[in-house]
């Protein structure tokens, strides 16, 4: 999570000083281990450096490569996860051939890679990245963001100047940058709760970098392009269940290796859920082949003397903390540190709804001396996939009857009543086969749209517009288990989740790694025959193979994991955060074009949380999402 920014004049004339200066003042609030500045003629850039891996204690960046025909400088956010193959690959570059691995830092890898490969470099590289180099004889800035998007690129471009970094706080201020609200962007924020967006981020004159994406700026010229795409990984001749199972084992394995490169110690979140359970139980055993023992955090409290200690979100994490030597910890949430927090952070609140026990399992990480955390984001959507679209893949493909089968055989594992399993044929197999003109006409179980009645009407017509797009969204065929994942991994929500907490984890000096997001397990996951997924009515099924001898057996073959006490706090928590948000905190003039403060305050002044049901904590998170607006547009707004 180093902070990576930078200048370049388009028209020629000298990178101004200040500008740097400014930039790195507007983000060194995190306490960085390092700092750097090159500048010369009408490029500067500058760094931040968080120490993490063994390797960047040895880097010095911005890195400046000087030779006889050109001067190369770099400066990055960066983890590489094949760097013993890019040693073989780039042995003929003569400051790296003969030197052992642990002595190149992985700046020098991207500087090779870029003299060797050029424009074409991103291809050749795995891991998780962000970064610009400056290219003094061809007069260009090449930037480059990772295939998930784990590390940010933001930017702002005119004919005149390009400014980039990885911190938007880096962007907000310089010039008139951070003046123009995106009403686009925050139309989308509200109907999702999240800014599911590859480009675009609150302000109308910033924009990210999407994902997989290179950039390359001249004096005249700014041309992106994408070097990977999830769609493209090629699909697999149907093989055997057990073999795709033990590859993605082995997948598994090295992916979370990968991500235990770090001189501090290692923590991972441990929910008691198949994902978070298996890269936990990976890290461990790993660690403890070092003499470590890995830190692991469960969002639910720990129960009190009269509560019932069986939910399996508890039971599960201890179980397998103590059969691996987990040291296991559980989070206490403060309500009035979390509103202090949020009032003095309030950048970190443009995508966050219900995660706010994050905050404190970060802040008890970094207690503990840790700088990452394991994550397992991205495995529902694609390596333990649940296997809806497996029934209608089996219709759309001639077999209707085995399809019906396969359902039956689902019902019978969980509701053998037949209005259940009726209902399980009309959404699993019926909804996602009929055209569009009829299914839009269809009754649907899902998120009720949100209860926005303190929407100003001049900003309704956006409001209306995302909605409609969401609902075209919706309404795209997903009649395969690839097409399905496919719609996961674009949908836009895991970006969003992983750009939100990359923000709020800076001032607790935290990287999160996501091994179920590796672009191997990506490929493979999207290669394996749709068989794989469901068998004998049991979802997730090529996962639960490849967690064997990892996860005990009844936590292996469970249907599934309830959160009902864990949501039901942070439902309450939340909604207590935005009625006392809602009074405390006035509203921004710019803020004012979008939320009525006082129907606001009505409509949450008239809510009770009665029930935690999808449409209750709908409405509450909507409510969440408006105190996130609240808190980051405060341009002219304070505490009273």
């Amino acid at each position: 999570m180093s902070s990576i920014y930078g200048i370049f004049n388009r028209t020629g004339e000298g990178a101004s000083g200040p500008t740097l200066a400014a930039m790195q003042g507007a983000m060194d609030d995190w306490g960085p281990d390092d700092k750097g500045t090159w500048s010369n003629g009408p490029v500067g850039l500058g760094h931040l450096m968080l120490w993490n891996t063994p390797e960047s204690k040895l880097e010095s960046l911005p890195q400046v490569r000087t030779s006889e025909n050109n001067t190369l400088v770099i400066t990055c956010d960066v983890r590489l996860d094949n760097r013993q193959d890019l040693l073989l690959q780039l042995r003929t570059q003569s400051d790296l051939a003969g030197r052992p691995i642990e002595t190149i830092t992985d700046s020098e890898f991207l500087l090779a890679a870029y003299l060797q490969w050029g424009e074409d470099s991103a291809q050749h590289l795995l891991g998780d990245f962000a970064f610009a180099i400056w290219d003094a004889d061809r007069e260009v800035i090449f930037c480059v963001r990772d295939h998930v998007g784990v590390k940010q690129f933001y930017y702002h471009v005119t004919d005149q100047i390009f400014l980039f970094s990885n911190d938007m706080r880096g962007l907000i201020g310089q010039a008139d940058i951070g003046k123009g609200f995106s009403e686009q962007a925050i139309a989308k924020y509200i109907v999702n709760h999240q800014l599911k967006s590859p480009t675009l981020t609150f302000y109308k004159s910033i924009q990210k970098l999407p994902p997989a994406h290179t950039m390359t700026i001249s004096a005249d010229r700014v041309q992106q392009n994408c070097y990977w795409r999830a769609e493209d990984a090629a699909v697999s001749v149907p093989s055997d269940t057990r073999a795709c199972a033990k590859k993605l084992r082995e997948l598994l394995e090295q992916a979370v290796h990968d991500r235990l490169r770090t001189a501090y110690p290692v923590t991972s979140h441990l929910s008691g859920g198949h994902d978070s359970s298996a890269i936990a139980v990976v890290a461990a055993r790993e660690l403890a082949t070092q003499g470590e023992k890995l830190l692991a955090f469960n969002w639910q409290q720990q129960p009190e003397k009269n509560d019932d200690a069986s939910h399996p979100e508890w039971r599960n994490s201890q179980t397998i903390s103590a059969a691996e030597g987990i040291e296991h910890h559980h989070i206490e949430t403060d309500t009035q540190a979390l509103y202090s927090y949020l009032l003095d952070h309030r950048t970190d609140c443009g995508n966050n709804t219900m995660f706010l026990d994050e905050l404190f399992v970060r802040s008890a990480a970094n207690k503990r001396g840790s700088r990452v955390i394991l994550s397992g984001i991205g495995g529902d959507e694609l390596a333990s996939y649940h296997g809806q679209s497996y029934y209608a893949e089996l219709c759309c493909t001639g077999r209707p009857w085995q399809a019906l089968k396969a359902l039956y055989d689902r019902g019978r594992q969980t509701d053998k009543r037949l209005k259940p399993m009726a209902a399980s044929i009309y959404h699993h197999l019926l909804m996602p086969v009929v055209p569009a003109s009829i299914y839009k006409k269809m009754p649907k179980t899902h998120w009720a749209e949100p209860r926005i009645s303190f929407i100003r009407q001049s900003f309704l017509p956006h409001i209306k517009e995302e909605l409609k797009q969401q609902s075209t969204l919706s309404m795209q065929p997903k009649t395969s288990i690839r097409q399905d994942m496919l719609a996961y991994w674009n949908n836009g929500h895991l970006q969003a989740r992983i750009e939100s907490w990359a923000t709020a984890a800076k001032t607790q000096r935290i990287e999160y790694r996501y091994p179920l997001l590796d672009k191997r397990i990506i490929e493979f996951v999207l290669s394996v025959p749709a068989e794989c997924f469901v068998q004998e009515g049991t979802g997730r099924y090529l996962f639960r193979l490849a967690t064997e001898g990892l996860l005990p057996e009844e936590i292996r073959w469970a249907d599934a994991k309830l959160e009902h006490n864990r949501v039901e706090r942070v439902a309450n928590l939340s909604l207590l955060l935005s009625k006392r948000i809602a009074k405390e905190v006035r509203v921004g003039e710019g803020l004012s074009d979008y939320i009525d403060r006082t129907d606001l305050l009505n409509a949450l002044e008239g809510f009770e949380l009665a029930a935690v049901d999808r449409q209750t904590i709908e409405m509450v998170i909507t409510f969440q999402t408006a105190l996130s607006v609240m808190l980051y547009f405060p341009t002219t707004g304070d505490v009273r």
